[in-house]
């Protein structure tokens, strides 16, 4: 049989496409990519929710603990991913705050019965942050600038849904540095329409204390307390001020405690007057260690350890006056007597600490800079380095970013022998050259 010698066909031209059609293998990509758009608030709540008479979670439980059982599903929390830590060489890292803190809601993905009973859970339950300061002293997501605006715009939309004036919020904390306190930020903050806080956690730190840079003695002025007073909420029962310092200067923070719990109180609008109790149930310590590091700059005047430095800190906390006497709890004579004419004289309020004075240490810090190398604070010659360093000496009566706006007098007065001592010690992990006057001789610590 012979074999057919096979023929060979052109395949035909493919026809071509419209211009104004786009490529074939491009309109089947994008069919695949298009989703549908994220419902709104309003999308979930306009349908009918399922009755949900299987779920026991619904048909046995009452709303009261369904209630609690959401808050402890939607409180936040730090974020645990190693990707998302601050760095440790911050002002703002601290314990409860080494990382962003956030909120799990899948809780509200669950069905649509749960979205409605709880959608606003997050943001009522969350402790709301606030950095007074600049923005070098917050986290890179908190803006200084806007943060108190976006706020306002988000209690104000919840108020609106929610059908109500304002929304109760479990708390506030601020971080204020001392002149943005004094210059009326936290009666800002706390004047936020729509917001009702049941708590209000005021924190200073280390670095927010006046002239810190040069160890100044500590103190804590009172000026902002009656402007504060006037816009605090009906619901807010609770003040804790948090006052962190060295721990070479505990007697300081302590002595400022017991004044503060001596002569301050805070008086609502609605007439609440709220006090600290002197038999001590509304005082706290805690302790932690952190670095000694912030913007290349090493302050071996305060560590304990190389690179290390130990904080000490004392809570006072100020409560309804009825609530402390209810539990045993006494108040001073003198906050009694100023609480009833409502007196907030500069003369009570102000805390100061006249006989302490500040360690002398010619190189308090040394700089870290791979490009620079090392080199000792005093000896800078970098004028615009000095400028933009945090912490910078130059006066002013604005409030600067260093010295915040002040100048303390005393700097050659004695301290008592217990403070030299103790600085003697943490003297002996650096290897900086300090000077504590101790009997009127100053005395090398090497």
């Amino acid at each position: 049989m012979a074999r057919t010698k096979p023929s060979w066909e052109q395949s035909p031209e493919p026809e071509p496409e419209s211009e104004s059609e786009p490529p074939r293998f491009l309109s089947r990509f994008r069919r695949r990519s298009k989703k549908k758009p994220e419902p709104t608030p309003k999308d979930i709540l306009s349908v009918s929710d399922n009755p949900q008479s299987g779920s026991p979670l619904f048909k046995l439980l009452p709303a009261e603990v369904r209630n609690q059982i959401f808050a402890l599903a939607l409180t936040d929390y730090e974020d645990p991913s190693p990707d998302n830590h601050y760095d440790n060489n911050t002002c703002f890292t601290r314990p409860s705050y080494f990382a962003p803190r956030k909120t799990d809601t899948t809780l509200l993905r669950t069905c649509r019965a749960v979205y409605r009973e709880c959608r606003f859970l997050p943001f009522m339950l969350t402790e709301q942050l606030h950095w007074l300061s600049f923005d070098e002293r917050a986290p890179p997501e908190y803006d200084v600038d806007t943060a108190v605006d976006k706020l306002h715009a988000t209690a104000k939309e919840i108020a609106q849904q929610m059908g109500q004036e304002q929304v109760q919020i479990e708390g506030i904390r601020a971080f204020p540095q001392m002149f943005k306190l004094e210059a009326g930020d936290l009666e800002m903050l706390l004047g936020t329409p729509y917001m009702d806080p049941k708590r209000l956690t005021v924190t200073i730190r280390h670095a927010d204390w006046w002239y810190w840079e040069d160890d100044a003695p500590l103190r804590f002025e009172g000026t902002w307390i009656r402007d504060v007073s006037d816009v605090l909420s009906p619901s807010l029962n609770e003040i804790c001020i948090e006052m962190e310092t060295l721990e070479r200067k505990k007697r300081q923070v302590d002595r400022l405690a017991k004044m503060m719990i001596e002569r301050w109180f805070f008086k609502k609008r609605d007439g609440t007057v709220l006090v600290a109790d002197t038999e001590g149930s509304t005082r706290q310590e805690s302790r932690w260690r952190g670095t000694s590091r912030w913007h290349n700059k090493r302050w071996v005047r305060d560590e304990t350890e190389q690179g290390v430095i130990d904080y000490y800190i004392v809570s006072v906390t100020f409560r309804p006056r009825h609530m402390i006497e209810r539990s045993g709890g006494k108040i001073s004579e003198l906050v009694s007597k100023r609480a009833e004419t409502n007196d907030h004289g500069d003369d009570g309020l102000s805390l100061r600490l006249p006989d302490e004075t500040p360690m002398d240490c010619p190189e308090p810090y040394i700089y870290e800079s791979e490009e620079f190398g090392w080199w000792c604070g005093e000896d800078d010659t970098d004028e615009e380095d000095e400028e933009e360093a945090e912490g910078s000496e130059e006066e002013s009566d604005d409030g600067g970013e260093g010295s915040n706006g002040e100048s303390d007098e005393g700097d050659d007065e004695e301290v008592d022998d217990d403070t030299a001592n103790g600085t003697t010690q943490a003297q002996a992990h650096r290897g900086v050259n300090c000077f504590v006057r101790s009997g009127g001789e100053g005395t090398e610590r090497l």
